[in-house]
């Protein structure tokens, strides 16, 4: 996954995880923003394995239907 600090914009976090085809290759995102004020390292960490595991959902999904 893919987290930002206060990079992109200032006092924002944004986690990103990727959904994946049958190949590995990405196909989609998922994305979530707050405010850095409120999502702490560990929420974020934890808000980031839940995208991961709705990710990797997704991607089971995606490759069944091919």
């Amino acid at each position: 996954y893919s987290l930002d600090r206060n990079h992109y914009i200032n006092g924002v976090v944004v986690i990103a995880v990727p959904v994946l085809d049958s190949h590995q290759r990405m196909t989609h995102s998922l994305v979530a923003a707050g405010l850095a004020g409120q999502l702490d390292e560990a929420r974020a960490n934890a808000l980031a394995r839940d995208l991961q595991a709705e990710a990797n959902a997704l991607s089971q999904l995606l490759a069944a239907r091919n």
